[in-house]
């Protein structure tokens, strides 16, 4: 089974992106880079945006862990090859 099947390089670089998008406020205060109320409002914008992609990736990766299911139970189901080994 090869992975490039189910993802692709936008989905990882996606996944990386929401990681920092949802860390950002953790570093921007750690390190003081704002301060009053820009902080509370880059701090809300990042926080609202980094759920709403997560609830959009939600829907991508129940869909992708049906699709694998149905592959596991078909192998699972499936009769298994033998091989004979030869001396």
């Amino acid at each position: 089974m090869k992975i490039k099947k189910y993802f692709t390089t936008n989905h990882i670089i996606e996944g990386l992106g929401l990681a920092i998008l949802l860390s950002a406020f953790i570093y921007i205060e750690h390190f003081s880079l704002l301060s009053g109320y820009a902080q509370v409002i880059f701090n809300t914008i990042t926080i609202t945006y980094g759920i709403y992609r997560v609830i959009i990736a939600k829907k991508y990766l129940s869909t992708l862990l049906a699709k694998l299911l149905d592959i596991y139970a078909n192998v699972k189901n499936s009769t298994p090859k033998i091989i004979p080994i030869s001396a």
